[in-house]
C-alpha cells in the first residue's frame, strides 16, 4: 500500500495542472499554456530511460524521493510562472521528477509482491493513481476559491515535501528492519 500512498501523493498535484492551468495562463497572461503539455511529455519521456538506469543504482526508494525533489521543484516555478520561459521552465523540472518518480514507485510495486499478485498490486497502484488525479483536481477547484491559482500549485508542493518526508522516513524503517 505504501506505494499506492505515494502515487497517489504525486498525481494529486497533477490534478491542479490538469484542471487549473490553463485558467492560470489566462490570469497570468502566459499565452498558450499547452507548450506545458508539449514540454512536460518530452522531458517525462527522455527521463525513464535515464531514471531506471539511476534507479538501478541508487535503489528504487531513493530514486523517487529524489524525483520527488523535481515534482516539488517544477510546482514552486510554476506557482511563480510570470511568463511562458518560466512555464516551460517549471514543465521541464515537473517532467523529470513525474518521469522518475513514477516508474521508481510502479519497480518497488512489482518487486515486493509474489508474481501471482502483481495484477493485484498493479491495479492497486493504478487506483491510487486515478484516484490522485480526481481528488487533486476536486480540491485544486476547492482551493482556487479560497488560495489564488498560484497559491493552489505551492500547495500542491507541500504534498510533493510531504512525500519526500514519508519516503525518507519509509526508507528509514525499511534500514532498521533490515539491520535487525
Amino acid at each position: 500500500m505504501f506505494p499506492a500512498v505515494m502515487v497517489f501523493l504525486l498525481t494529486v498535484t497533477y490534478g491542479p495542472i490538469l484542471s487549473l492551468l490553463a485558467l492560470y495562463g489566462v490570469d497570468r497572461g502566459l499565452g498558450n499554456v499547452g507548450v506545458f503539455f508539449t514540454v512536460y511529455a518530452i522531458v517525462l519521456t527522455a527521463t525513464r530511460p535515464v531514471s531506471g538506469r539511476l534507479a538501478d543504482g541508487w535503489g528504487f526508494e531513493p530514486t523517487a524521493a529524489f524525483g520527488f525533489v523535481f515534482v516539488g521543484a517544477g510546482l514552486l516555478i510554476l506557482a511563480s510562472a510570470g511568463s511562458l520561459v518560466v512555464l516551460v521552465a517549471a514543465a521541464a523540472f515537473y517532467g523529470v521528477g513525474f518521469g522518475t518518480t513514477q516508474p521508481s514507485l510502479q519497480a518497488i510495486v512489482i518487486h515486493r509482491v509474489v508474481p501471482a499478485r502483481r495484477g493485484a498490486a498493479t491495479a492497486t497502484l493504478l487506483i491510487a493513481y486515478d484516484l490522485g488525479l480526481a481528488v487533486g483536481s476536486v480540491v485544486a477547484g476547492f482551493l482556487a476559491g479560497v488560495l489564488t491559482l498560484a497559491g493552489v500549485f505551492a500547495f500542491s508542493a507541500v504534498l510533493a515535501a510531504v512525500a519526500i518526508v514519508l519516503m525518507l522516513v519509509h526508507m528509514r524503517r525499511k534500514a532498521i528492519a533490515l539491520a535487525n
